[in-house]
């Protein structure tokens, strides 16, 4: 990979853009001031973009199969129906970017920041999601068909008529997400929180049947957990009692004269 291009300003870039029919493919463009730069289009395939600036680039159609964009940002950037397929993004930031119907397939997305990102018709079928942070992103009508959403921060998305089948979302925060008329079955929803999330659609539930063995599960766990805890505050009163037995005998002797003092009744009785 060479890094010919690295150093050069958005203005020079262009202008080899427009010389090379628009690929800059296995180029090293690590982190390059890319800022409000025009790549519609263009051929990134394999580009290594790690750590550059990309805010409010425009890269819709673009092809970034295999590209590397772990730690970039890409904040208020447009990518549209761009080819991400197999893509390092990990701790990317993708703060209210626009990746509608962009394919997402495979890539390695894990702790990105698609905070309030457009993700609408999306393809991530088996993208690694975990930690990612989708907080008010709009996720409908995506493909996440087996992508791993563990851990990842969902806080009032919008989830409407997505694909979720086979989804990992084990302790993920879905508190307040809209999941109506979500295509479910086969998720895993172990641990993770649905606190005031919408399930409903025109009066009537979504199969939410995925759910139940992840619910039952959770709700095991507390039960467990609860019984763990019990146990254990029995235990520590055991040995205090071991340990202070004259304390347990005095409790006793203070109790044995007020079950022995007559019912207020009876006094006034007398």
């Amino acid at each position: 990979m060479q890094a010919k291009f690295r150093n050069l300003k958005r203005e020079e870039l262009a202008e080899v853009l427009s010389h090379t029919k628009g690929s800059l493919a296995g180029e090293d463009l690590s982190s390059a001031d890319l800022s409000g730069i025009d790549l519609r289009d263009a051929n990134l395939r394999g580009t290594d973009l790690n750590h550059a600036n990309l805010t409010e680039a425009n890269l819709s159609g673009a092809n970034l199969n295999g590209a590397n964009l772990g730690g970039t940002n890409l904040g208020d950037a447009r990518l549209r129906d761009a080819d991400l397929r197999g893509c390092s993004l990990n701790d990317a930031g993708l703060r209210d970017a626009d990746l509608r119907g962009a394919n997402l397939r495979g890539s390695d997305l894990r702790g990105c920041d698609f905070f309030s990102a457009d993700l609408r018709d999306a393809d991530l079928r088996g993208a690694d999601l975990r930690g990612a942070d989708l907080s008010y992103a709009n996720i409908s009508a995506a493909d996440l068909r087996a992508a791993n959403l563990s851990g990842a921060r969902l806080h009032d998305s919008r989830l409407r008529n997505a694909d979720l089948r086979g989804c990992n979302l084990c302790d993920a925060d879905l508190g307040d997400a809209d999941l109506r008329g979500a295509n479910l079955p086969g998720a895993n929803f172990t641990g993770a929180s649905l606190a005031g999330a919408s399930l409903i659609e025109e009066g009537l539930a979504v199969d939410v049947t995925a759910l139940v063995g992840g619910l039952e599960a959770a709700i095991e766990r507390r039960r467990a957990e609860r019984r763990h805890q019990s146990d254990r505050r029995q235990q520590e009163r055991r040995q205090q009692e071991r340990r202070h037995p004259e304390r347990r005998q005095q409790e006793r002797r203070q109790c044995l004269p007020m079950a022995a003092l007559p019912a207020q009744g009876e006094m006034t009785h007398n």
